[in-house]
């Protein structure tokens, strides 16, 4: 499922990972998907992201919409169709913006596919993920 993160914005951190951080700013959204997850699903997503050490985990309200309509500047991705809280992982003290770590960029890329696949616009993802993630060259 398709959501959308009010007062948050996506960024690489200090570490070269992703991040979601507060954001009262210009770019104060976050764009993502829904997953269902079983608590053996739960339990390797901990081990995974390094919780508690490294990231933890919040609940947040999010907002599911429907297919977005392409759009020339990133606003106005698809109607809010239900409000619920879900969980994400967060790095609540590495919040500052650093450079991306070089075996991520691959990962990135695939998320960025799938994500331009269902309809973020490519003007969402340069604005606000281009600037770590390297275009790549045809």
């Amino acid at each position: 499922m398709f959501i959308q993160v009010d007062n948050r914005r996506w960024i690489i951190n200090v570490r070269g990972v992703a991040n979601v951080i507060s954001s009262k700013g210009t770019q104060n959204v976050v764009y993502g998907f829904l997953y269902t997850l079983s608590q053996a699903d739960e339990a390797k997503l901990n081990r995974y992201e390094g919780f508690p050490h490294i990231y933890g985990k919040k609940i947040l309200p999010v907002s599911l919409l429907t297919r977005p309509n392409p759009t020339t500047d990133g606003s106005d991705l698809g109607t809010k169709e239900e409000h619920l809280n879900a969980l994400v992982y967060v790095d609540v003290e590495r919040t500052d913006e650093g450079d991306i770590r070089e075996e991520y960029i691959g990962r990135m890329r695939l998320a960025i596919a799938d994500a331009l696949g269902e309809g973020i616009p490519p003007e969402y993802i340069d604005k606000y993920i281009g600037k770590w993630v390297p275009i790549l060259e045809s």
